[in-house]
């Protein structure tokens, strides 16, 4: 069933909040279908390198068509940090 259907319904059901944990290629496709509005990302200062894709999905053509992030917020935990941000989509580079 297609995350939007999914998202779509569980909305009917007033649930309005969901944390989308699922690996690149999930996270890649609700950014291609403009689905997130809310960020929460760890940053850890550890480079695997190798085929692990953190955001996979079609992407942007160009870094100008990306979701860009406002309201951003870091927060250092321990070594990590947290970063909190709400993407804003350019409409026309998603058509």
């Amino acid at each position: 069933m297609p995350l939007g259907v999914v998202l779509a319904e569980l909305g009917q059901k007033k649930i309005t909040s969901v944390m989308i944990e699922g690996g690149g290629d999930l996270l890649g496709h609700a950014l291609d279908e403009r689905l997130i509005d809310k960020v929460q990302i760890y940053v850890a200062p550890i480079f695997t390198g190798g085929p692990i894709v953190a955001f996979g999905g079609r992407g942007a053509h160009r870094t100008h068509d990306g979701a860009h992030l406002e309201r951003v917020s870091f927060e250092k935990i321990g070594p990590d940090i947290y970063v909190t941000g709400y993407p804003k989509y350019d409409r026309a580079a998603s058509l």
